[in-house]
């Protein structure tokens, strides 16, 4: 039979990933969005310097929910075209809200 993790040993794996994540709050007209076959990278500008970060799926989700895309159709513009989906995410970030994400 194989053995799982004890609770102590998942309490402090989930405390490992808790530390490891980040969240941020910004300025969505200093993001932008940039996919390819590996998946998605937003890149943060902020005074002149410019930090890439991986978008894993629960920013995926929380940046569709924050700029009114149906998941659905994120996730078909994702696998089918990913061009189109940078596209809508520029074109929304550009206006000007504040976007609240983690980043893990």
């Amino acid at each position: 039979m194989k053995q799982g993790k004890t609770l102590q040993e998942l309490g402090r794996e989930l405390q490992r990933q808790r530390n490891n994540g980040q969240d941020f709050l910004a300025d969505t007209r200093s993001l932008e969005m940039e996919s390819n076959g590996r998946g998605s990278i937003l890149h943060l500008s902020l005074n002149g310097k410019t930090s890439d970060y991986g978008v894993g799926e629960v920013a995926h989700q929380q940046i569709a929910s924050r700029l009114n895309i149906p998941y659905r159709y994120y996730q078909k513009m994702q696998s089918e075209a990913p061009d189109l989906l940078d596209q809508n995410i520029n074109t929304w970030l550009n206006h000007g809200r504040f976007i609240n994400f983690r980043q893990e």
